[in-house]
């Protein structure tokens, strides 16, 4: 108990840290668009709970508030919880038409993602970019008798897709082996002779029992065997870009990881992968300050990736999430009328339930995992 105490309060602060700002801005794409389409706004929350600061601010009477319990926030808008004084109010939310209502409720998701282009952007402009992303994955050496030497690869090929999808790092093409299940893996390569050569190469995958002490493909994953070709890559340097080489290379990370982080939830959904990847505020806290202690520039690409599992999870259309409302709006344009009270309250109810019980689900899998 002492040591699990001990985890939680080392990295406690770096943790909260995070959660704010990611919530702030969330929260603030929320207010701004409400704000825009003359909606007021009651309560701007950082946090959940009992308030530790705040004030109230002194023309639109809103009172901006941090409160206790880090782990999201929220906007409390006139006319958003059906009360019939409000709703008569030239202030409700609830008398803006459809696309307004639908505009406030997207802001939130979009501003996740505004800043994790910025915060991605940032990190380029700040790091550099992987040479690996530029120019390929280099094979430094090839393991002897492996499945790699029999298909022909060589030391000194760039590996530039596997299966006809462009890669961007080693680990791509480690989880490419590793899901093959033995069948025939396609890369393209450029090999450079007198003139540089553009080739193609069918590799199958060897099943193997994992090796701590062997570098190759396959021998860092928790199952006993994986499957591995053998071949071990070129470390990648870091090259220095532009301002606007940044904004290009932040635009082009913050799309691939979204439709990245897509295919991941489709699997997970699917039960196509282990529920074990879920992780929770405890998990989110230890990697936080993992990140945190390889510097500045790391800490803001994590933050970015949050921002978007943020904006992402928010967008699931589930009741009591914002992807939940917009799906209540729609249905409002599509009947012309908005959904039944009862209905929508016991959603909502379901929403919440379910929310509830996942959190708990993945702090139990943080605990059991540590």
């Amino acid at each position: 108990m002492i040591n699990f105490l001990d985890l939680i309060w080392n990295n406690a602060l770096a943790f909260v840290f995070v959660i704010c700002v990611i919530v702030f801005i969330h929260e603030m794409g929320h207010f701004l668009v409400a704000r825009f389409y003359g909606i007021g706004v009651k309560t701007f929350s950082v946090g959940f709970g009992p308030e530790i600061w705040g004030w109230t601010g002194k023309q639109s009477a809103t009172r901006y508030r941090l409160s206790l319990i880090p782990l999201g926030g929220y906007v409390a808008m006139y006319g958003e919880q059906h009360s019939e004084d409000e709703n008569d109010d030239s202030r409700s939310f609830a008398a803006r038409p459809p696309y307004a209502r639908a505009a406030v409720v997207a802001a939130g998701p979009f501003a996740n993602f505004v800043l994790a282009f910025v915060l991605i952007a940032l990190y380029v402009l700040i790091q550099g970019v992987s040479s690996e992303r530029i120019n390929g994955v280099m094979i430094e050496r090839i393991i002897e008798d492996s499945a790699a030497e029999q298909a022909g690869l060589r030391a000194g090929d760039e590996i530039t897709a596997v299966n006809q999808q462009n890669i961007r790092n080693f680990g791509q093409i480690v989880q490419a082996v590793q899901q093959s299940d033995g069948k025939t893996i396609i890369f393209d390569i450029t090999r450079e002779n007198s003139s540089p050569q553009q080739l193609q190469i069918t590799v199958i995958p060897q099943l193997r029992i994992n090796d701590t002490n062997d570098s190759s493909i396959g021998e860092n994953s928790a199952p006993a065997s994986s499957y591995f070709i053998g071949v071990q890559s070129v470390p990648p340097e870091w090259i220095k870009v532009g301002l606007g080489q940044a904004i290009i290379l932040g635009a082009d990370s913050l799309i691939w990881i979204t439709v990245e982080n897509l295919k991941a939830l489709g699997a997970i959904i699917t039960q196509k992968s282990d529920n074990a990847e879920l992780g929770g505020p405890i998990k989110i806290a230890v990697t936080t300050k993992t990140f945190a202690q390889n510097g500045f520039a790391s800490l803001l690409f994590f933050i970015a990736l949050l921002s978007i599992n943020l904006g992402l999870i928010n967008l699931l259309p589930i009741p009591i999430l914002d992807g939940g409302h917009l799906v209540f709006i729609l249905y409002e344009i599509i009947f012309r009328k908005p959904m039944p009270l009862m209905i929508k309250e016991k959603l909502l109810r379901f929403g919440f339930t379910f929310i509830m019980t996942l959190i708990i689900f993945v702090t139990i899998n943080d605990v059991l995992s540590l």
